[in-house]
């Protein structure tokens, strides 16, 4: 079997950052998740609360499109993405805040330990809807699949 490497980056700032989750889009970009301590990975609002969650599209020459950090006064994390036939990118995570800005339903209680959150993008980078998800114990979110409607 041949194998052949696509292309190699780095994709970081100045702290620690996991890339969680990963996923392919039908232009030939990337969705890409997870959380940060790296204030100087983005432009936007770093709310420096323990760990970041961020969001980013990439394109084919893995440079960055758009990105967004999405925190509160704890941490939070994103752990998986997804993008549906509208090209639509859906991605889930957990917050220990329970407060995000820009977040509907944000500053709910936490019951537990954590909470899961839901955020819905544009391909543009723009917010189209978010909610938290929140249950009587701790939340967190491991998979997340659009199916050919548009439905997760």
């Amino acid at each position: 079997v041949s194998q052949s490497r696509y292309g190699f980056t780095y994709f970081g700032g100045s702290g620690a950052d996991d890339i969680k989750d990963i996923v392919a889009m039908a232009d030939g970009k990337w969705g890409i998740c997870g959380f940060t301590s790296s204030a100087d990975l983005f432009s936007n609002d770093f709310s420096g609360g323990g760990a970041e969650a961020f969001i980013a599209v990439i394109d084919s020459t893995f440079n960055t499109v758009w990105g967004r950090f999405v925190g509160g006064p704890s941490s939070e994390s994103l752990s998986c993405i997804t993008v549906t036939p509208e090209g639509n990118i859906i991605t889930a995570g957990s917050s220990l805040s329970g407060i995000l800005a820009g977040v509907s339903g944000s500053d709910v209680m936490i019951d537990g330990n954590s909470e899961v959150f839901v955020l819905c993008y544009n391909e543009e980078g723009a917010l189209n809807w978010s909610s938290f998800v929140s249950g009587s114990d701790e939340e967190s979110a491991a998979d997340i699949h659009a199916d050919r409607f548009g439905d997760f």
